[in-house]
């Protein structure tokens, strides 16, 4: 059961996930190191499954609303991708005792699989002239930057924020 801390921390997540797609657009980096992912992981791997699913849920969805990023029809995708991350990472981790590692690949793994099987989903439902196949190529090939950046980042700040969480 989410405490109200555990709330605040969402919160903490879902603001940290729109501004820092922001600052990496603003130094030019832009999409292809997944920034809004980062607090999303964080998310999960932080409060768990349940937690992680809401953050990344919410964290598209408001970073839309506010900023205007990701534009349609790559936020309908996001939302899903993100929710999975944040619920993959926080069960692996949280709820089954795995790995930080492990858990963290395990996560970036189940994630990209639902991309693929949601992109070919609604580009056949919904926008037929969407490419599925060159769309999940380059989000395969173009969040390797990402990808990395997450491998980097995610488990040191995992390890430090244990004692605070």
């Amino acid at each position: 059961m989410p405490t109200s801390v555990s709330f605040v921390y969402a919160a903490f997540w879902i603001a940290l996930g729109v501004v820092l797609p922001l600052f990496f657009h603003l130094i030019l980096l832009g999409p292809s190191f997944l920034p809004m992912h980062l607090s999303v992981f964080l998310a999960g791997f932080t409060l768990g499954d349940k937690m992680g699913l809401l953050v990344g849920f919410i964290t598209p969805l408001l970073s839309f609303f506010i900023t205007g990023m990701p534009p349609p029809p790559v936020l309908q995708i996001m939302i899903v991708e993100l929710a999975v991350y944040g619920f993959a990472s926080g069960f692996f981790y949280r709820r089954l005792k795995l790995n930080l590692w492990l858990s963290l690949i395990l996560a970036m793994i189940v994630g990209r699989v639902v991309l693929a099987g949601w992109v070919i989903l609604l580009s056949l439902l919904f926008f037929p002239t969407l490419l599925w196949s060159t769309y999940i190529v380059g989000a395969f090939i173009g969040g390797v930057p990402g990808m990395l950046l997450q491998l980097l980042v995610i488990p040191p700040t995992v390890k430090i924020l244990k004692f605070q969480i």
